[in-house]
């Protein structure tokens, strides 16, 4: 077990390497890295299954999943040679340059904390915030169109791609949002049946899970685009110090995980105590969910402030008419068709699939819908995507 931990921790390193070459240098490529790794999951499921949920099946398993994907990207990356002249130079560079992002990974590995409260001070509800960890898996697709648009600022270095990229990212989560925003029950069902009695004290934990995931998403999205503008490590031909990213974007980027962490910490166990005060079912769950939306909306507060006038490049005008507009009238439209629709839920994982799908078509046809009648860009987008698809299938195979 520990030979096969080893090897994954190896493999998820190199993994790291080859996906950041695919990133900048072909992210066709990258995309599909994204979707064979996805897949594999997929088929690691009735693998695991087959030979039994031992502890050795789930950590080879852990390892074919990013094994495969990783050998994929290698092979491609291998195109792309790095000479490296100085070798002594190349190494005090890599620990210069690192001590950003080691902050902040560093940052971020405190916020597993929280299971440890909701545990210590919810008792039982742990096992509630891991079905809400897993309902919030389809927001997580985002982060590769995010590395996209990272990609594409670190090779072309075009602002004018920010906008367009930044509404394709709001329109897909907010979807996603929508969906199990307006039809919760569904998808509680889909992950854990046998809460099926218990959906209506999970609702509001679902939409703040909604929310929190949409905002994390678009705080990700303003990191990336930070650290995509401000690179002065690759740009500067010198040596490569550790000052070099003092008072820089790419510096104060981490900062504002540093800001979510205090605040996410500081703010759950009052919150805890107070939903529990207030008698609701899944305080804990609850209270965790809102110190995370508080985190989130003070980390972005304090990127937008650190872009400065270069928060012109979100077009925080045109959203109004391309993204706000439609959201608010797709709302509406939803609260009417959730009203009206019933669905009867089954202990079948078969009929909650497809109760799924059709949730997800409905939201989607009525989201996008509302979105292209209203936004002449949002028309735009959607008509160039089509065309993109028609050209892919109709082209010829090689």
């Amino acid at each position: 077990m520990l030979t096969i931990a080893v090897l994954s921790e190896i493999t998820s390193y190199l993994q790291s390497i080859t996906n950041s070459v695919l990133m900048v240098k072909d992210r066709g490529r990258f995309v599909v890295t994204s979707i064979i790794q996805s897949i594999t999951k997929f088929i690691a499921i009735p693998v695991i299954m087959v030979l039994g949920w031992t502890i050795e099946v789930i950590l080879w398993s852990t390892f074919f999943i990013v094994f495969i994907p990783s050998l994929y990207a290698f092979i491609y990356s291998l195109r792309y040679n790095v000479h490296v002249y100085d070798t002594h130079r190349y190494l005090k560079e890599v620990l210069s340059a690192s001590w950003v992002p080691l902050m902040g990974y560093a940052i971020n590995s405190f916020r597993s904390l929280d299971a440890m409260f909701i545990g210590i001070f919810g008792y039982a509800q742990l096992g509630i915030w891991y079905v809400i960890f897993i309902l919030s898996k389809p927001f997580g697709y985002s982060g590769t169109f995010i590395n996209v648009t990272y990609g594409e600022l670190l090779e072309r270095g075009k602002l004018s791609i920010i906008y367009r990229d930044f509404l394709i990212l709001l329109l897909i989560t907010t979807y996603v949002a929508l969906a199990l925003s307006f039809f919760p029950g569904i998808y509680i069902n889909l992950v854990r049946p046998s809460l099926r009695g218990e959906i209506n004290p999970l609702v509001l934990p679902v939409i703040l899970l909604a929310v929190n995931s949409v905002l994390g998403n678009v705080n990700q999205f303003i990191s990336n685009v930070m650290q995509g503008i401000d690179k002065r490590d690759i740009q500067d031909t010198r040596e490569i110090r550790p000052g070099v990213y003092l008072r820089s974007l790419i510096l104060h980027t981490h900062l504002a995980e540093l800001v979510f962490t205090i605040v996410y910490l500081s703010t759950m166990i009052p919150l805890i105590l107070l939903f529990k005060d207030l008698e609701f079912t899944y305080y804990a769950v609850t209270g965790a969910l809102v110190s995370s939306l508080l985190a989130n909306i003070s980390a972005l507060g304090f990127r937008l402030i650190k872009l400065g006038n270069l928060k012109s490049v979100l077009n925080g005008r045109a959203l109004i008419l391309d993204y706000a507009v439609p959201s608010l009238l797709s709302i509406a439209a939803l609260m009417i068709i959730a009203h009206e629709m019933r669905f009867i839920l089954y202990p079948s994982i078969i009929i909650s699939l497809y109760q799924v799908v059709a949730v997800s078509l409905i939201t989607l046809v009525i989201y996008f819908g509302i979105a292209m009648a209203v936004s002449g860009n949002v028309r735009s987008l959607m008509i160039i995507l089509i065309r993109r698809i028609i050209s892919t299938i109709t082209a010829p195979q090689l």
